[in-house]
């Protein structure tokens, strides 16, 4: 007699007292439902890993995007700022030029600046960068200024090599705008001295023998002293006469005394005065310059004969003329 298959039977008996309901099923079946139950919590599973992976990878990709995006705006940053630094580089050589020029220096020109952070701004210039639609539309490329920064395994070392090389470059910037201002104030004050050397009187107004010196003496017109404000050179008919320097004239023409006469305002307080001339070549408020002709000897004016008179005032004040022709040498 065969063998009888097993078979289970579900009953759900509900609390109503309504009727039960019975459910048979053989063995085979129950089992495979099983199976398929937990091959479907394992598909589960795996799917659920794999989606937790991909998760964390999405977020590794999104970190590795964020450094080469700001890897390239860093780039790009640092090759417009080396073409300013490079700009104000060759800025403060040429002040450096016209400074030598101005204090008479001699030598050899000063050597380029190089740095480390030169030598790496080297390195990253020419690499591709681009510019966001913020920076565009603003003209040129802003320093990178990125939101949260990633994680430090991030970046790596390229991304520290490029903050570092973003800190030398400010480092660069500013040691750069010291320079400047100093060389500003520096080219200022040798202008400012150049004009004052050039405004002292310091030179010899003209080729000659001194007569008379500066301080009291006696009278050549008679009994007694006087006070001689300046000093008597004499020297033949015509010999030229040249300011002693820069200045504007303030008076040009006959003066009782004097004769034909030459004054000269150069700033800094100081003023000079040229008498007994045969000849005056300039003419109120002309602008001359040290060494330049403004008249020739002669005797004209209360003279005693052919001599140029000349006299250096400071402040207003008569002083001996030597003070300032012991620079000039005979």
């Amino acid at each position: 007699m065969a063998k009888a298959r097993t078979r289970f039977t579900i009953m759900i008996v509900p609390h109503s007292g309504e009727a039960v309901t019975r459910f048979r099923a053989p063995l085979g079946l129950i089992q495979a439902g099983v199976v398929t139950l937990a091959l479907f919590w394992v598909a589960l599973l795996i799917f659920v890993n794999g989606y937790f992976s991909a998760m964390a990878r999405m977020g590794e990709l999104g970190d590795l995007r964020w450094v080469n995006s700001e890897q390239k705006a860093q780039i790009q940053y640092l090759t417009q700022e080396t073409a300013t630094l490079n700009q104000k580089l060759a800025y403060l050589a040429e002040l450096d030029r016209q400074l030598r020029e101005l204090a008479d220096l001699e030598g050899t020109e000063p050597g380029p600046v190089w740095t480390a952070a030169n030598q790496r701004l080297a390195a990253l210039e020419g690499l591709p960068g681009e510019a966001s639609p913020d920076q565009e539309a603003m003209g040129g490329v802003a320093p990178p200024t990125a939101g949260e920064p990633p994680r430090p395994e991030a970046g790596g070392e390229a991304l520290s090599d490029a903050y570092q090389a973003v800190a030398q470059v400010q480092d660069m910037e500013a040691e750069t705008a010291y320079r400047q201002q100093s060389l500003e104030g520096l080219r200022v004050a040798l202008a400012e001295r150049q004009a004052y050397l050039a405004a002292l009187p310091s030179v010899w107004p003209t080729n000659g023998i001194i007569t008379s010196s500066f301080g009291y003496r006696r009278s050549p017109f008679g009994w007694g002293s006087d006070l001689h404000e300046g000093l008597d050179i004499a020297a033949p008919y015509g010999t030229p006469v040249v300011a002693t320097g820069d200045g504007r004239v303030t008076f040009a023409g006959w003066r009782a005394n004097y004769g034909k006469t030459v004054s000269v305002d150069h700033g800094y307080g100081y003023t000079t005065l040229y008498g007994h001339n045969s000849k005056v070549l300039v003419g109120v408020g002309q602008r001359v310059k040290k060494g330049q002709v403004i008249a020739y000897v002669g005797s004209t004016g209360r003279s005693t004969g052919c001599h140029l008179h000349y006299e250096v005032r400071v402040q207003g004040k008569s002083v001996d003329p030597r003070r300032f022709l012991a620079r000039a040498g005979r």
